[in-house]
């Protein structure tokens, strides 16, 4: 019986960890949340087809919404995002971005190798390494 009882335990972690990353990557896809759990605010996205280029902004909600429907965060941690369709370029090629808050280059997380995710390949700014702004 003891063993039993072991192998029940391990797997209710092991679920337990599955739900909290899933709940984990689903809140941090948006800027917030609304007390109904809808997140808020906007998200960058950019298009990576080299012809195209296209970079816009659309609601946290609508992005969450697209990824969710789309495979949700099993898919995203499992294989990365779903590339959402360009609405200039008409390909499956529009991914989240980032803006740089100094020079405003919208890019890719993580294109500067060898820094911080959020280092901006335009101008090398950074707010994750940046000194603390003094009030």
């Amino acid at each position: 019986m003891e063993e039993n009882a072991k192998k029940i335990l391990l797997i209710v972690v092991a679920v337990a960890c599955i739900a909290a990353a899933g709940i984990i990557t689903y809140k941090t896809m948006g800027g917030g949340t609304t007390a109904a759990g809808q997140p808020t605010g906007k998200v960058w996205v950019k298009c990576n087809n080299p012809k195209c280029g296209h970079e816009y902004e659309i609601s946290a909600k609508e992005y969450t919404d697209f990824m969710m429907s789309n495979g949700g965060p099993r898919q995203f941690m499992m294989s990365g995002a779903v590339p959402m369709k360009c609405p200039k370029c008409n390909e499956d090629s529009v991914f989240k971005a980032m803006k740089c808050e100094k020079c405003g280059k919208v890019f890719f997380p993580g294109t500067v190798e060898g820094k911080a995710e959020d280092t901006c390949p335009g101008c090398g700014y950074s707010p994750s390494t940046a000194p603390a702004k003094k009030t």
